[in-house]
């Protein structure tokens, strides 16, 4: 009989361990604020991988009346593309867009698979209404994330984007300056 509480002990440990590093794909940071018409962006993020991970794709859906992916000629000057992978991805093409999502963002290995934590991809936003979004990301069907020849199974955790109004304070400090601006006029 103490051996069958042994071995129960034993298996909730290593369900327990287990669990502590399981695969999971994130939004980073996983909720933020913006204001109307920022560029920002989101990080997608993997964590606890203990198998490397070979491939992967993503499917992201947002509200399109509170964001929309950015314009090249938006983005930073250090960024040349909206979906912005990280280096070690071999990345040929970039996602597809449509009014609320943007799909079959793949990657594959370029060489060294990542284990542990690492960067998968940033994408890059307008915010275009005060509100806020839920930021959903689904396994892409069509390309699973894999390591280690085979399927890997993921925790996947949503982010949000609250998109803010600009503070009084600054439309007091504009009001201001164009009173200051009239009055010199004046004179």
């Amino acid at each position: 009989m103490l051996s069958f509480y042994k071995f129960i002990i034993s298996l909730a440990l290593a369900l327990g361990i287990s669990t502590a590093f399981a695969n999971t794909v994130s939004v980073t940071p996983s909720s933020q604020s913006v204001q109307v018409g920022d560029i920002f962006s989101i990080n997608i993020v993997g964590t606890g991988f203990a198998t490397a991970l070979d491939a992967g794709g993503l499917d992201l859906f947002y509200d399109q009346n509170i964001m929309t992916p950015a314009s090249l000629a938006e983005l930073p000057a250090t960024v040349s593309q909206f979906a912005d992978y990280a280096s070690h991805w071999d990345t040929s093409f970039q996602p597809s867009q449509s009014a609320n999502a943007i799909t079959d963002a793949f990657f594959f290995s370029s060489g060294k698979s990542p284990v542990g934590d690492f960067d998968i991809v940033n994408l890059w936003f307008r915010a275009v209404a005060i509100g806020s979004s839920e930021i959903d990301i689904e396994e892409s069907a069509l390309n699973p994330f894999a390591g280690g020849g085979g399927a890997l199974s993921t925790t996947i955790l949503d982010g949000n984007v609250n998109v803010v109004p600009v503070p009084a304070a600054v439309w007091m400090f504009i009001s201001g300056l164009m009173g200051l601006g009239a009055v010199s006029r004046r004179k």
